[in-house]
């Protein structure tokens, strides 16, 4: 059974860059993250759902052609396995996210000194895992791509840091010590 409530509202930042010869390569995402429902159980196993909104600025430069990419996009379902099998994972758990992205491309034109800028609207998926500090903060690794085709795909993996505003898990330990 889902039980939908509002358990937690956390801000999240995530990076990375990337350098291979000549081509580098920058992201930096920043987001706001719902945690809307929990115990969603699967048999001996349960998972927590999250809504994430976010900003996604991304720049890459290669043989002195630079491509930004701005984005804003809402992962609509950020499944996180919080239970496997009984056991309640409390120090790293594993997530899965789809969701869609908005984004706007600036990229070299055939000319020299050409910018040509397009928008489009793509699904994204990806993967990460979220391993805890303390009540309140969290690291994660994550890998995510947009499902848009030929050079408008954008895919990359980042590291960040997310801490809960409101909620967390002090909340429930101390709710479970007042019964």
């Amino acid at each position: 059974v889902l039980k939908i409530e509002m358990r937690t509202v956390s801000v999240s930042l995530n990076g990375s860059s990337d350098r291979y010869g000549d081509s580098t390569s920058e992201e930096l995402r920043g987001g706001l993250e719902l945690e809307c429902g929990s115990e969603l159980k699967l048999g001996r196993s349960a998972v927590d759902w999250s809504l994430e909104l976010y900003y996604d600025y991304s720049r890459s430069r290669s043989d002195g052609a630079v491509t930004n990419a701005n984005s804003v996009g809402l992962d609509l379902a950020k499944i996180m396995l919080s239970r496997w099998r009984g056991a309640e994972l409390k120090l790293l758990k594993p997530y899965i996210l789809a969701g869609a992205e908005l984004t706007w491309l600036k990229e070299p034109g055939e000319e020299e000194g050409e910018k040509i800028t397009s928008h489009f609207l793509s699904p994204t998926v990806g993967v990460g895992a979220e391993l805890k500090l303390n009540h309140h903060a969290s690291l994660n690794a994550e890998y995510r791509q947009n499902l848009a085709g030929g050079d408008r795909r954008i895919s990359g993996v980042t590291l960040g840091l997310t801490y809960a505003l409101f909620g967390g898990d002090d909340e429930d330990e101390d709710e479970a010590q007042d019964e």
